[in-house]
């Protein structure tokens, strides 16, 4: 795939995440509220923005629970990889998660992704999701994800 340009990858970003939406109206990827805000065609990277996440989304511990981490990480990357598939999405074929430190629920949240590699039937892709400061990630993941033929 050619390198977009950086204003045609963060269009192409927030129509992947748009498609994701709207195949559940007012389901978990609405309620994330998870947008692309910035990205680095160069770098393969792309950075997103979640919505402060909602009361049922904690533990019984008041974080974020892990589910919904994954949830953002996952979704991320997953919108991320869609362009690299022609806009197509892009199922996940595996995901690995280290959970870090606790995910506050009350700031929104930052998502950076980066697709390492992209083939003709999969992708390799990693995150990391912070709240306040990028250097002390709550969370990171790597994950394959298949490229539909």
């Amino acid at each position: 795939m050619e390198t977009l340009s950086y204003e045609a990858m963060l269009q192409a970003l927030a129509k992947s995440g748009a498609t994701l939406r709207s195949l559940m109206p007012g389901g978990m990827a609405d309620q994330m509220g998870l947008q692309a805000v910035d990205c680095d065609p160069a770098a393969c990277t792309a950075l997103f923005l979640s919505a402060v996440p909602q009361p049922w989304m904690r533990n019984p511990m008041g974080w974020l629970h892990g589910g919904m981490v994954a949830s953002l990480l996952d979704s991320s990357m997953g919108i991320h990889c869609a362009l690299y598939s022609g806009g197509k999405p892009t199922p996940t074929i595996s995901l690995q998660i280290s959970y870090l430190r606790p995910t506050p629920t009350d700031v929104p949240l930052h998502i950076r992704s980066r697709v390492i590699k992209a083939g003709r039937s999969v992708i390799f892709a990693e995150s990391s999701l912070w709240a306040k400061d990028e250097t002390q990630p709550c969370a990171t993941a790597s994950a394959v994800y298949h490229v539909p033929g």
